[in-house]
């Protein structure tokens, strides 16, 4: 999957999940509930839950034209959302993922980080370019910001190093996403029209392109991006 249709492709048929719905109901959204504190979802105040993955991304944050853009798309979905509970991502948690060195659920592999290093000391990338393709909800309430690669490099970038490093888990995303959030409470008939039409409008408007100049090696601890350590920073040459 590694031209521009085909990751539009990919997108769509996620998308498609959620274009079959005429509400949003408890049961899908159950999944997207399992990320926060079960206490903060009783308050209405949703914290993510605490988590144990290293992973390689992007932004965190991004440049600030590029996210005054982010905080435009999160207004429009916030007023569509209304009272009903939603996540949006902070501003400067914003970031695109690479590739995952670790989940929750595996064991950290023996010098598995160390070689991330050594790829990059070895192996320098050059800045790529990606671009906006619209906001899409899926069936979960899972919210993202389709992004398309440049020829590609983003894509083929990580096809490299999970060639390279066999320790690698199986496990890696083939998009180039920005998570914006996650719905939290059912939406009534109306919001979800409302969240269609304003996620197919996205779609069909002029992308926002933004550069990445570095990468970030980081243990995150707390979904979303909101508690991290930077263990290593890779930049552009």
């Amino acid at each position: 999957m590694f031209n521009e249709n085909d990751l539009l492709n990919s997108y769509n048929i996620r998308f498609e999940s959620f274009l079959k719905l005429s509400t949003l109901t408890e049961e899908h959204i159950s999944n997207s509930r399992k990320y926060f504190k079960q206490t903060s979802l009783e308050i209405r105040d949703p914290i993510p839950l605490k988590l144990d993955v290293y992973c390689v991304v992007a932004g965190l944050p991004f440049e600030i034209n590029f996210i005054n853009f982010l905080k435009n798309l999160k207004k429009k979905l916030s007023n569509i959302l209304d009272n009903s509970l939603h996540y949006l991502v902070k501003d400067s948690c914003h970031a695109v993922e690479l590739l995952v060195t670790k989940w929750p659920n595996d064991i950290l592999k023996e010098n598995i980080n160390e070689e991330i290093i050594e790829y990059f000391k070895q192996k320098p990338f050059s800045p790529i370019n990606i671009k906006t393709a619209g906001v899409q909800v899926h069936d979960d309430g899972c919210i993202i910001l389709r992004c398309i690669d440049e020829n590609s490099k983003f894509r083929l970038l990580r096809k490299d190093i999970v060639s390279k490093i066999d320790l690698l888990p199986e496990k890696q995303s083939n998009w180039v996403h920005i998570p914006l959030g996650r719905i939290l409470e059912p939406l009534n008939s109306m919001q979800t029209k409302l969240l269609k039409n304003f996620c197919i409008k996205s779609q069909n408007s002029c992308g926002r392109k933004t550069t990445i100049n570095k990468f970030h090696f980081v243990h995150e601890q707390q979904w979303y991006q909101t508690k991290i350590n930077y263990l290593s920073t890779f930049n552009a040459f």
